[in-house]
């Protein structure tokens, strides 16, 4: 009887252990079939742009965005954000960016076309908008400055024009016009906020550090008013 018993008992542990080695190789066999999917899955990014002039496989094309009417001195006219969208491969799989803001066109309505930058090698990452008045009624709020932060050039050396590059800082008028260089040289900008109806308080981070400054919307000036500290 315990000769008979000991033979069944191996037997069972025999399929047991058969069964959770089955059961570990269908699970590892399905992590692998896993990590190797997120490794040749196609990846998309936007606020990305590769810059590799030897890139073989580099697709690049141009696209305008929705067009925006703002006021001008000489009436309304259009703004067109231009986009720039890019598929390039990769070593097991290939990667899209689309709605890159490269530049920006002005369209007036007598037919003159002007562009922001003079070209499209720049990166435009974000835009902030101030509208006055600041308690107004939403119909009655009006853009009076445009806050644009740009990667001019690759500064990282990784062949790509991203967040992690280094920055600038522009302002331009409502139309788009008048742009003037306010920072450069930054890691970002954390925020561009209404400080009054004739101010916006802007925090950049220079150097690994956070810097508050100031705009004047009446007369463009431009001011720095402290470096936050962490003591």
């Amino acid at each position: 009887m315990e000769s008979g018993f000991f033979k069944w008992l191996w037997r069972y542990n025999a399929f047991a252990i058969a069964g959770a080695a089955t059961v570990t190789i269908v699970v590892l066999g399905l992590i692998a079939f896993e990590l190797y999917q997120d490794a040749t899955r196609d990846v998309y990014v936007s606020n990305v742009v590769n810059t590799d002039t030897e890139d073989q496989t580099l697709i690049e094309t141009y696209t305008y965005g929705r067009l925006q009417v703002v006021d001008n001195d000489n009436g309304p006219a259009l703004v067109a954000p231009l986009y720039t969208e890019q598929s390039y491969s990769l070593i097991r799989n290939s990667k899209s960016t689309s709605r890159n803001t490269v530049n920006y066109k002005m369209i007036w309505r007598d037919g003159r076309q002007e562009w922001l930058f003079k070209d499209f090698s720049q990166l435009i990452v974000d835009e902030n908008r101030a509208r006055r008045p600041i308690n107004g009624d939403e119909k009655q709020m009006q853009v009076v400055a445009v806050f644009l932060t740009v990667v001019p050039m690759d500064t990282n050396d990784d062949q790509r024009l991203s967040g992690r590059d280094k920055k600038q800082l522009y302002v331009t008028t409502a139309d788009y016009q008048e742009k003037k260089l306010l920072l450069e040289d930054i890691q970002g900008i954390e925020f561009v906020e209404n400080w009054g109806e004739d101010v916006v308080l802007v925090k950049a981070e220079i150097d690994k550090d956070f810097r508050l400054f100031e705009y004047q919307i009446s007369d463009g000036s431009w001011s720095k008013l402290t470096t936050l500290t962490d003591h």
